[in-house]
């Protein structure tokens, strides 16, 4: 019976801790606390408070674009450029 755990129980076992864990749903990045704060900053009525917000949002924003795209997008956008061919030409 010994045998049995080492050739099937344990490597089945392990893979599927693998395949459950690639199909875990990702954990939540904050932005509903980032819509939460913001319907709460338009509620108040200091300026500096909203100018600071300002300052958030710009900064969040310039740190998306100076980052690198997934590697999936640039597939995309290559396909992208190729099916946009000459519609009579078959491949």
């Amino acid at each position: 019976m010994e045998w049995w755990q080492k050739a099937v129980v344990v490597p089945v076992k392990r893979a599927w801790i693998v395949v459950a864990t690639r199909l875990r749903p990702k954990k939540d990045d904050g932005r509903g606390a980032l819509v939460k704060l913001h319907d709460d900053i338009q509620m108040c009525a200091y300026e500096d408070v909203q100018v600071m917000w300002e300052m958030l949002q710009r900064s969040e924003t310039e740190r998306l674009a100076r980052e690198p795209s997934p590697k999936g997008a640039r597939a995309l956008v290559w396909l992208r450029r190729h099916h946009k061919m000459d519609p009579r030409r078959r491949c």
